[in-house]
């Protein structure tokens, strides 16, 4: 019988509507174990979160749709579940905290990945693991 590792059983949710960037991080994600969904749009992204728990979501901030990638971050934090949501933007991250802070949501955001740079393989999964540590330690 083949063990399971700790990252077979966390799911992960991408929402970026670029499919090329979604694609690179759920093949990283997927080589790393991890089981990930991934949608284009807030309505998508709406559908999976209504059915799935999952332990982390990725967000794009620049998102089609009636929600934006805010909006989502926002709808994230009602999620009985509680899900950790890191956000990606090619927005430097000091532009987008007073953004956060005056919609409440500076805490609901556990890391920011800035496009291009932080969504490199090696870095991405640095941030990924770190996010999800305890998750990934468990026993």
């Amino acid at each position: 019988m083949q063990q399971t590792t700790q990252a077979e059983k966390i799911r992960v949710l991408i929402i970026d509507d670029e499919i090329d960037i979604q694609s690179v991080l759920k093949e990283t994600l997927e080589y790393e174990g991890f089981q990930v969904d991934t949608a284009a749009s807030s309505e998508q992204a709406k559908k999976y979160l209504d059915h799935t728990i999952y332990k982390l979501i990725l967000v794009d901030i620049r998102l089609e749709g009636s929600l934006s990638g805010v909006d989502v971050v926002e709808l994230c934090k009602s999620i009985p579940s509680k899900p950790k949501v890191a956000v990606i933007s090619a927005t430097p991250y000091k532009l987008l905290k007073s953004m956060f802070e005056e919609r409440g949501l500076i805490f609901s955001i556990v890391d920011y990945l800035e496009k291009p740079n932080d969504l490199k393989p090696d870095v991405f999964m640095k941030v990924v693991r770190n996010i999800l540590k305890d998750d990934l330690e468990k026993k």
